[in-house]
């Protein structure tokens, strides 16, 4: 029941609801149970019963509970992580339902960004000319960060590369870091790992470089991130994140 409940109480915050109603309605399901039609109370303030507060007015709803339906990834929690690269750099990110395996399911692709000048003008560009080689893209070969403190769990090596605008095949070459409270972080397109498996790493350190292997059309670099088997939506320290 807490885990339902904790969905229950992001989607009221989410929604609108005020923190009083949040508490009073997850405080009813504690008194009432979880299973068939619970009473939940929508209130200004607190039941005096419950919080020693005069109750100014109430709503009572019946919620079939036990049916509510939500999945498990309906209201996924995120993570902030450290970033990757020690430059500017931006992410594509893949939606909920686009993947199913976890550190692909709700992960993003990231790929470095630079001021690129043609014809006197100035834009964000990933990739130099035509991009038709790896050499091209401004990532290729930078240096890819470790976003956490952590040990490195596992590695896959893939060690043949893609040429940009054509696709590989097979798993890309990874590492996944675990670090505390049962976090897993995947970082996917590597090449040239500096860390062996069961080696501790902490964030910021250099730990590969950026490839092009495996399903992948370019030079970048995906990650995803999942806690006890539920995919972690992701959000980098912006504080931490180069200036261009």
């Amino acid at each position: 029941m807490g885990e339902a409940s904790g969905r229950l109480a992001y989607f009221l915050k989410t929604a609108g609801f005020p923190e009083d109603y949040v508490l009073g309605t997850l405080i009813t399901i504690l008194l009432f149970g979880s299973g068939g039609f619970s009473i939940i109370w929508f209130v200004d303030e607190p039941p005096e019963f419950i919080l020693g507060k005069s109750m100014k007015k109430f709503f009572i709803l019946l919620l079939l509970w036990g049916n509510i339906g939500f999945s498990k990834s309906d209201f996924s929690d995120s993570i902030l992580l450290d970033p990757i690269f020690d430059r500017y750099y931006a992410c594509a990110e893949h939606q909920l339902g686009q993947f199913k395996e976890l550190g692909d399911e709700l992960g993003t692709d990231c790929f470095i960004m630079k001021l690129h000048e043609v014809d006197g003008r100035k834009w964000l560009r990933s990739y130099r000319s035509d991009g038709h080689k790896n050499e091209d893209w401004f990532g290729w070969q930078q240096n890819v960060l470790s976003p956490i403190n952590g040990t490195v769990d596992d590695i896959h090596v893939n060690e043949k590369t893609n040429q940009p605008g054509i696709s590989g095949a097979g798993l890309a070459y990874y590492l996944i870091i675990k670090g505390a409270d049962e976090l897993n972080v995947m970082l996917a397109h590597v090449m040239d790992v500096r860390v062996k498996k069961g080696q501790k790493v902490t964030t910021g350190q250099a730990i590969a470089t950026v490839g092009n292997n495996g399903q992948s059309w370019h030079p970048h670099i995906h990650i995803g991130a999942w806690r006890k088997k539920m995919p972690l939506q992701i959000r980098f320290n912006q504080a931490k994140i180069k200036n261009l």
